[in-house]
């Protein structure tokens, strides 16, 4: 499982570097997945969501929620809860790139 912040809390962006690899490289599919979920939570939005791994080498990518600024204590409790969704999916490795760097 990878991740990225395609999403802020409340629009969808791709404005990130780590972002604009994942769809580069992974395709639009990525892309269009992650604001087909989103969407569904217009008003309050999900913390992350998980989509297709796209043309890159892995199943999934949970897609985190970052709020500005970072709260820490946040973002960790959002953290434990993609690594409780990655040991559902019985997902076996993460990869985590740099998270939300982008903006």
């Amino acid at each position: 499982m990878w991740w990225s912040s395609l999403f802020t809390s409340f629009i969808y962006i791709a404005a990130g570097q780590v972002s604009r690899a994942l769809i580069s490289k992974g395709g639009e599919t990525i892309a269009q997945e992650c604001r087909q979920k989103a969407s569904r939570w217009y008003f309050t939005p999900p913390e992350f969501v998980v989509t297709s791994g796209g043309r890159l080498p892995c199943n999934k990518i949970a897609h985190l929620a970052i709020d500005y600024p970072p709260q820490p204590e946040k973002f960790l409790a959002k953290l434990e809860k993609v690594f409780a969704e990655a040991e559902n999916l019985h997902m076996t490795s993460i990869a985590v790139p740099a998270i939300g760097t982008g903006l």
